[in-house]
């Protein structure tokens, strides 16, 4: 037993925890650059599919101002084609164009890309004029090679 003045020897004080790592750039900087490249090559990717997707809803509307409603349908994927029948879907597709009439411009407001087992999809949302109103249209692209090829379409009618 101890006093104030002679207090008991308990030994020396164990570390605190695990010792610290000392920063070896030998790792580290060889790390950081391989996840450098691997974003930019990811990155350079999506710009791919986002620019083959950007030149699928331009060939959408131009088929839609010209009717070419068979040739929508035609073009697109089975999920596409296998999602309502033939007459739903080529009637649908008039229906929005009778409505709304032709596309004068249309603006991104986002897009996303998807890279699964099941192949490589974009997204793309946007803020489109017709003859006669606003609407926002979605996109949803599988890509082919270096082709999107449409696998889903949606649009709302803007709030007046």
């Amino acid at each position: 037993m101890g006093s104030i003045t002679n207090p008991p020897n308990y030994g020396p004080i164990p570390p605190s925890g695990p010792p610290k790592r000392k920063w070896n750039p030998n790792i580290y900087i060889p790390a950081i650059v391989i996840a450098l490249v691997l974003l930019w090559q990811f990155g350079r990717g999506s710009k791919k599919v986002y620019e083959a997707a950007d030149v699928g809803v331009a060939r959408f509307h131009g088929l839609m101002n010209q009717e070419g409603y068979e040739q929508i349908y035609q073009e697109a994927t089975l999920e596409f084609q296998n999602h309502g029948s033939r007459e739903e879907t080529l009637g649908f597709l008039r229906r929005v164009h009778t409505s709304l009439g032709n596309e004068h411009r249309c603006d991104m407001t986002g897009f996303f890309v998807n890279r699964t087992l099941n192949g490589t999809f974009a997204v793309l949302t946007y803020s489109t004029t017709f003859d006669r109103g606003t609407a926002k249209e979605q996109f949803r692209w599988r890509m082919s090679g270096n082709e999107a090829k449409l696998v889903g379409y949606r649009i709302d009618l803007a709030q007046r």
